[in-house]
């Protein structure tokens, strides 16, 4: 079956997670992806642990992030490794860095250097701090990036720290605007013939996740309207996470007298439909602690399940807050392959993430995991660069290549 990208070959020089993703989107969708590594392999094939999760058996951060590509591995301070990632640049679209831009520079692999070696190359500088500004070759990871834009202060209970939710959110969107940017940039050269730049960041895609929040306070400038309150003082008592038997549930009901009937109805308290404190919005919203801590009192008497069949019964919205453990058993994960198995020939089935954006008539598929340093040294080397097993012997002796 077709793939959109197909025909599309990405020269890959990314580590960690940004990079490696951005062209992670783009080979599940056909495109050839050839990562250029240094001989002692991208810094993320060394991890030891990412976060609490060991990855001393099976590297699952570098081996999804980077599945579905090439390994070509470079010795890039040596001149004849230059060449070689020259001559790789001259046969593809698109190159892709989250180096720092002194790094490129100092590897002869920037923007302007590339230009002339091929005019019509797709170059995407997926940064940390953006393109320009004073901050444009700093090292970033996630945390220090949501910290930046204001992310973490929204989060958490009032009054306590700040709270990092640790999904790596703007690693996520830097690499989807460095994608999107991409397929973008290569539909103008489909029409115009020319290559360009493209520059996407961590600190840009945290902004962009941020919007929700960032917008009003750039709309009114007022910082009072935008703080997170404690669940035990929401001004719309019905939208709000409660704890029930066995596990919290979201609520996410509209405060109107409609809704209000339904919930009590739900809740099977009926007499609270008119009680006083809690006949109209307004005072449901006055005294929305009140509320909050008969609600906490009640919905401990039932399960989650049992909540959730009630309250979907009356047409209202809750949802319990589940473990991954839930999510990989959920049904509807499974058949619209946002989860999937991958048969890799190095290694038993393994559960992963699947294709979350999904094309009817040339749909991606996830294909295999990463893979191993080096690879496919000899395949694009001799297959797509020209280069005879006399030549590759003496780059492995000079340490060019692994």
């Amino acid at each position: 079956m077709a793939v959109v990208l197909d025909g599309i070959r990405v020269v890959d020089m990314t580590v960690f997670y940004q990079g490696p993703v951005a062209c992670r989107y783009l080979a599940d969708f056909g495109a050839e992806v050839i990562k250029v590594e240094p001989l002692e392999g991208e810094v993320a094939r060394g991890l030891q642990q990412h976060g609490i999760l060991p990855m001393k058996e099976w590297n699952s951060y570098y081996y999804n992030n980077n599945r579905n590509r090439k390994s070509l591995a470079i010795n890039l301070t040596k001149e004849e490794g230059k060449q070689i990632v020259y001559k790789l640049v001259e046969k593809s679209d698109v190159f892709v860095s989250n180096y720092r831009f002194t790094g490129l520079q100092r590897l002869k692999m920037d923007y302007q250097t590339l230009y002339q070696v091929n005019p019509r190359l797709i170059y995407a500088a997926s940064t940390g701090f953006g393109y320009y500004g004073p901050d444009r070759d700093k090292a970033a990871f996630d945390p220090i990036a949501e910290a930046r834009v204001g992310i973490m202060s929204y989060l958490g209970e009032e009054g306590q720290p700040p709270v990092y939710p640790g999904w790596g959110a703007g690693d996520m969107m830097g690499a989807i605007l460095t994608s999107l940017g991409i397929v973008l940039a290569l539909y103008h050269r489909q029409k115009s013939g020319d290559g360009q730049r493209v520059a996407a960041s961590l600190f840009g895609g945290c902004i962009f996740a941020a919007a929700p929040f960032l917008q009003p306070y750039l709309s009114t400038s007022r910082q009072d309207l935008l703080h997170q309150p404690s669940r035990k003082a929401r001004r719309n008592p019905l939208c709000n996470v409660y704890p029930t038997k066995d596990k919290w549930c979201y609520f996410y009901v509209p405060n109107s007298q409609k809704f209000w009937s339904k919930f009590c109805q739900a809740l099977g308290m009926k007499e609270l439909e008119d009680d006083p404190r809690f006949n109209t919005s307004e005072n449901r919203s006055d005294n929305s602690s009140q509320l909050i801590s008969i609600l906490d009192s009640v919905l401990t008497t039932k399960s989650a399940v049992e909540w959730v069949k009630r309250y979907h019964e009356e047409g209202l919205l809750i949802m319990p807050v589940n473990s991954f453990e839930d999510l990989s058993r959920d049904p509807g994960a499974w058949e619209n392959q946002y989860l999937v198995e991958i048969d890799d020939p190095r290694w038993e089935r393994r559960k992963t993430t699947g294709l979350v954006a999904q094309l009817s008539k040339t749909p991606g598929e996830t294909g295999i995991f990463g893979p191993e340093l080096g690879q496919h040294n000899e395949e694009i080397l001799i297959d797509l660069l020209g280069y005879t097993w006399d030549q590759i012997v003496s780059l492995k002796d000079e340490g060019v290549i692994l």
